[in-house]
């Protein structure tokens, strides 16, 4: 059997994009991939930045979970496309 490697790359960069709406609802742009635009008054706090990465983390985990095992259930080693 193969072994697995999982992999999670966070990034923090400045964006013009408008702020999400809903702190609680990180907007979905691939498969396993999550973003959350803060406002400014986020950049310099510790609490807000940390709830930002696990609200956006925890979609991203488990749609890269459910991608990996669809394509396990289907015996494929192919990425998931579809969101």
């Amino acid at each position: 059997m193969r072994q697995l490697s999982v992999s999670v790359e966070v990034r923090i960069t400045p964006t013009d994009a408008p702020v999400s709406k809903g702190e609680a609802s990180p907007e979905q742009l691939g498969p396993g991939h999550f973003e959350l635009i803060l406002p400014d008054s986020s950049h310099r706090n510790i609490d807000a930045l940390e709830e930002a990465m696990l609200t956006a983390n925890f979609p991203a985990l488990r749609d890269a979970i459910r991608c990996h095992l669809a394509a396990e259930s289907k015996k494929k080693r192919t990425r998931c496309e579809t969101l």
